[in-house]
């Protein structure tokens, strides 16, 4: 799906999603497994569009499974990109995607999400704000949020790749995912 706006400034945006779900209302350990697939599917964004194909200069992707609802949640890919790179640049994120789907991550591409996840975990959990904002603030409601609090940093350090590449296989083939483009109305000179 396309979608224009009026605008003299010249960039556009790509958006790819794919459709991922947890098994259960509260399935943290898939929310936190994927949320590393989408770290991986954003770093390799990163070396295509940016560093070798000079396309975009920030790409990203990110997850968000849903604690409330069963079966609701995505993957998302985006990349701000110049009006004249937005088809190219939506085939390559749909490709890479396609790409882990098929042969899956290395180890590698694994232990570069995962350090600097763990090292904020390490370090979030000394902090207030996390306490108070994360945890204390919906601990009342969600009692279950204590627990995940208190096995998150061993729970990351569980992740294998066989669960990441399961998880790859699953959610990001080409047939499941859908682009939206968003564009400058006509293009200006």
């Amino acid at each position: 799906k396309t979608f224009t706006f009026d605008s003299k400034v010249p960039t556009a945006t790509s958006i790819v999603g794919w459709k991922a779900q947890a098994h259960t209302d509260h399935d943290v350990k898939r929310a936190r497994r994927v949320g590393i697939l989408a770290e991986v599917l954003s770093d390799r964004m990163r070396i295509k569009l940016r560093e070798e194909l000079g396309d975009a200069y920030s790409p990203g992707a990110g997850s968000d499974l849903s604690q409330s609802y069963k079966n609701v949640g995505f993957v998302m890919a985006y990349s701000p990109v110049k009006p004249k790179d937005l088809e190219n640049v939506s085939k390559v994120i749909v490709e890479l995607g396609d790409e882990l789907a098929k042969n899956g991550l290395t180890q590698d591409e694994l232990d570069r999400a995962l350090t600097p996840r763990v090292g904020m975990l390490s370090k979030s959990i000394r902090q207030n704000g996390y306490w108070l904002g994360s945890v204390v603030a919906k601990s009342q409601s969600r009692p279950e949020i204590l627990d995940w609090s208190r096995g998150r940093e061993a729970d990351y350090k569980a992740i294998t790749l066989a669960e990441i590449n399961a998880l790859a296989k699953a959610y990001l083939g080409r047939d499941r995912s859908l682009t939206m483009k968003i564009q400058p109305a006509k293009e200006q000179k």
